[in-house]
């Protein structure tokens, strides 16, 4: 019994433990590692483990229980398989979706036949000593997934004991892959777009650009922009088709635009089949769906850009990447504009110097004329009036010298006349109202044309004198422009100062005219000139008129400080 029990292990004298506690009255040995002892108790032979083996045996059953509980809280499958192909361990994961595999085979499995063949095709090449990081797409209650599987050999002493998997489920990982690249694609198209529509300036070829880069962007079949004008009116536009597209939709969706401009918000129709509001001329076009977007800037709608497509729902998730283009796209028309305003303030600008030349010359010649011609005149007749009564019998001398006071008057008359039409005293002395009183009246006697004036707030106000300058010359280029041009008997001036601002209007029932005619073909009649007078003051001033339904003329001044000067001196 003791050679059976001590078999291939040596006996020693002395054992290396304390079994005083266990009461053996012989110690026979221990095995070779230590591990166990025979011991005699009474007639009867015993094997213990000792402290140590005890010790490591539950360190090794501790990090078993650590290893399960690690590989269990794995956010992924993980299985073992043994060099017989049968599996040893699975974590949590794996048992939710597999079952209990531990014990089995692949063979043994529930899973469709081609995973169940590709898996065995990587298992057997797993313990040749290769690893192996594949993807395949599995039905996991009923939804295709996508799955990435390492599969690795456990090596030991240069031998292959085991092989280990796990299994990732990547699908959601994939779609963020993917929505990241959609993403990084998207904003690469709205960079080159971004660069396109900002190549230029001019704003034709700044919407033909929109409307190619907005068709590309989002693979619109038809895609239009249309401006809104300052009035509120529909602007220009542009409109651009993608190759091999019928070319049948040219209908601005009217109605719609108006809604978008009123709301600021998108529009978005997924099938026009199914939506009675959508405009019928592109409905019978063959679109079946489209977007409407407001292109704003500081909370102003500059223009609405629409991308149109035959196939229901093509816009369906485009509405961010829509929007930010849309944005992009208010920029590059306001600089556009910006630039267009520049450019035409320069052309005015210019324009205004030429005529400040013109005017001068004309101002000069019409000085040397009155010179010359009255002035000059009147002083050679009182020259000789005076030559002849030197030489006259003495009974004739005060006939003369009565003839040369008449002369002086008249020419005392024509150097005040000359005075008040450069600029009229009385504008500086006692200030705006009396002076365009006194010139309504002398436009009256001069050209037959009634003035019916009314007035409001301007009874005793001084203004500063720059705004009074302004508001003169308004009235008086007016007035002179209806005597020239409107052939009426009658015009009507309004003026009102209220909430900081001296507004000026002066209307006519005459023959019109076009406002915009007369700034192309650079004859301003003096338009220019007092458009500019408003704009420096920081006012503006708006011309209505149309051939046969009269004109007016509306200022708007601000005011600044009003005065009240000369009060005090008087």
């Amino acid at each position: 019994m003791v050679d059976h029990a001590i078999n291939e292990y040596r006996m020693i004298a002395i054992c290396a433990y304390s079994l005083d506690t266990c009461g053996a009255l012989e110690i026979v040995d221990v095995t070779s590692h230590h591990q166990l002892a025979l011991i005699k108790r009474g007639s009867k032979w015993k094997v213990i483990e000792s402290t140590k083996s005890r010790r490591a045996k539950t360190f090794s059953q501790e990090s078993e229980a650590r290893l399960r509980a690690l590989v269990d809280n794995l956010p992924f499958e993980f299985w073992a398989m043994d060099s017989n192909f049968r599996y040893v361990m699975q974590n949590a994961i794996s048992l939710k979706n597999y079952g209990n595999i531990v014990g089995k085979r692949i063979e043994d499995l529930e899973i469709g036949g081609e995973v169940k063949r590709k898996w065995m095709e990587q298992e057997m090449k797993a313990l040749k000593g290769n690893i192996l990081h594949e993807e395949y797409v599995r039905d996991v209650e009923g939804e295709k997934r996508v799955y990435e599987n390492i599969i690795a050999p456990v090596i030991v002493d240069k031998a292959i004991i085991s092989i280990v998997g796990v299994g990732m489920d990547m699908t959601d990982r994939k779609r963020v892959e993917e929505e990241i690249k959609q993403h990084n694609k998207e904003l690469a198209a709205l960079n080159r777009a971004s660069q396109a529509i900002s190549s230029s300036l001019d704003i034709r070829k700044v919407l033909d650009q929109i409307v190619e880069m907005a068709g590309s962007l989002v693979n619109a079949d038809f895609t239009s922009i249309v401006l809104i004008e300052e009035d509120g009116s529909l602007g220009i536009s542009a409109e651009n088709f993608r190759e091999g597209s019928p070319l049948g939709i040219r209908a601005r969706p009217q109605g719609i635009t108006r809604q978008i401009v009123a709301s600021q918000q998108p529009l978005i129709f997924d099938n026009l089949s199914d939506d009675g509001t959508h405009n019928p001329d592109i409905a019978a076009a063959g679109v079946r769906s489209y977007a409407g977007l407001p292109v704003s800037a500081k909370g102003e709608v500059l223009g609405v850009l629409f991308v149109h497509s035959y196939t229901p729902g093509a816009f369906r998730d485009q509405l961010p990447l829509l929007t930010t283009f849309a944005n992009q796209v208010a920029v590059a028309i306001e600089n556009s504009r910006l630039f267009e305003a520049v450019s035409t303030g320069r052309e005015r600008l210019q324009t205004l110097s030429r005529r400040l030349v013109e005017v001068q010359e004309v101002e000069r010649r019409h000085i040397a004329r009155e010179l010359h011609d009255e002035i000059g005149q009147a002083l050679t007749g009182l020259k000789l009036a005076l030559e002849i009564s030197t030489l006259s019998p003495a009974e004739t001398v005060k006939t003369r010298l009565d003839e040369a006071k008449t002369l002086i008057s008249e020419l005392v008359a024509q150097v005040r006349d000359l005075s008040l039409d450069l600029r009229p005293g009385m504008l500086d002395d006692l200030g705006l109202l009396p002076a365009l009183l006194w010139h309504f009246e002398r436009y009256t006697a001069q050209t037959g044309v009634q003035v019916d004036f009314k007035c409001t707030g301007l009874e005793g106000q001084r203004f500063l004198p720059e705004v009074e300058t302004a508001a003169y010359r308004i009235v008086q280029e007016s007035l002179t422009n209806v005597a020239r041009h409107a052939g009426v008997s009658q015009v009507t001036v309004r003026m009102w100062a209220t909430q900081g601002r001296l507004n000026v209007q002066i209307e006519d029932q005459g023959s019109g005219f076009d406002p915009k005619e007369p700034l192309r073909s650079g004859r301003t009649s003096g338009l220019a000139g007092m458009y500019e007078r408003a704009v420096l003051l920081g006012g503006q001033l708006k011309v209505e008129s149309s051939p046969g339904f009269g004109t007016c003329v509306t200022a708007e001044l601000p005011l600044g400080e009003s005065l009240e000067r000369r009060k005090k001196e008087r």
